[in-house]
């Protein structure tokens, strides 16, 4: 059995990118995205400082990331 993934097009390139981006957006619920997005609408902090962000919305830094990577795909998600 051959382990390596080959990408036969660019087709096939985006669908690989988009099963991966669909697992990272499954873990981010909208009770997630609505913290992130109270947090960044308040205008209290540089959206970049992640450990502020953390503590005035809840979320664990890997989840702050993962919403800032896929903002505007999550954006489109949930109605922002």
């Amino acid at each position: 059995m051959n382990n390596t993934n080959k990408i036969q097009s660019p087709q096939d390139n985006i669908c690989i990118m988009n099963k991966k981006n669909n697992k990272i957006m499954g873990n981010i619920t909208q009770e997630d995205f609505d913290a992130y997005e109270d947090v960044r609408q308040s205008g209290v902090t540089n959206m970049f400082a992640v450990s502020t962000v953390s503590d005035y919305s809840g979320l664990s830094k890997d989840k702050i990331i993962s919403i800032m990577k896929n903002y505007s795909a999550l954006s489109d998600k949930y109605g922002n």
